[in-house]
């Protein structure tokens, strides 16, 4: 069984640097989540960097970071503003004890496509981690992970439509990059309140459909097990997982008993999603 690997991010200092920004180093999350999150998705030509770094936050209330700022001539704009010609972006600079690690180095001349946030409180886009950089100058294969991209936010685009689509593919990856983004805890958003009844219901029906829970997608990191695990269903909400039993195929149980759960509740329970 394939494990569910959860960083906690916290704000304490390491080496000069923020235990958060080792876990994003590391593992950044998968593709899937960072489009559910990203305000901006474009393809870019860095042709210019600016020449004093900016002092700022990685999380609003956090230590202030040094971030290189990038400008970049937009190429093509899969997502924000339709009229978007130059961008700023910032990436953390290079500092002691932060070498070793992977991190987002854009280079001027070579295009990129950017999954990109505003920044908490800095006047630039953020590229946070490297999951949010796809170098189109050095990639053979670009055109495959771009075509990837636009099918997942065809599908953000009108989730409706594609939890109601005929592809139930195209049915269960809408209902992932849904889960993903509501149910991943950020650092301030502690509070939660329930999705629309009827985006839920559907989310829900396309993971009780989904006909192998052990079969994991290299594109979301995912399989359907981790997506129900997700939703943090409590006995409150009519869910105790099954107990491990000798010679017990407990993958075989949970997927049961989850199917059983959600064909009883799916119609009435509302999935959380985090808030601000």
């Amino acid at each position: 069984m394939r494990r569910l690997v959860v960083f906690v991010l916290t704000w304490t200092a390491v080496l000069g640097i923020t235990q958060a920004v080792l876990g994003r180093a590391i593992a950044p999350p998968p593709l899937t989540q960072r489009l559910a999150l990203a305000e901006t998705v474009v393809v870019a030509r860095i042709v210019g960097m600016e020449d004093v770094d900016v002092q700022a936050t990685i999380e609003a209330g956090g230590p202030k970071m040094a971030y290189r700022i990038a400008v970049g001539n937009v190429l093509q704009t899969l997502r924000g503003a339709k009229d978007l010609k130059k961008i700023r972006v910032g990436f953390l600079a290079p500092a002691p004890g932060l070498a070793k690690y992977p991190r987002v180095n854009l280079e001027l001349g070579k295009e990129y496509l950017l999954l990109l946030r505003k920044h908490a409180d800095g006047d630039f886009l953020v590229a946070e981690t490297l999951g949010d950089v796809l170098n189109k100058t050095e990639n053979s294969n670009f055109d495959k992970e771009l075509a990837q991209v636009e099918r997942c936010l065809t599908l953000l685009a009108d989730t409706k439509a594609g939890l109601q689509s005929k592809d139930p593919s195209d049915r269960l990856l809408t209902a992932t990059l849904l889960i993903q983004k509501y149910r991943l805890p950020r650092p301030g958003a502690s509070k939660q309140e329930a999705i629309p009844a009827e985006e839920s219901r559907l989310i829900l029906a396309a993971l009780l459909e989904a006909q192998d829970w052990s079969k994991y997608d290299q594109l979301s990191r995912t399989t359907p097990q981790i997506l129900f695990q997700q939703l943090n269903l409590t006995p409150q909400d009519g869910w105790t997982p099954p107990q491990p039993a000798a010679g017990q195929d407990y993958l075989a149980a949970y997927t049961a008993a989850a199917r059983r759960w959600l064909m009883e509740n799916g119609a009435k329970y509302r999935i959380q999603r985090y808030v601000q």
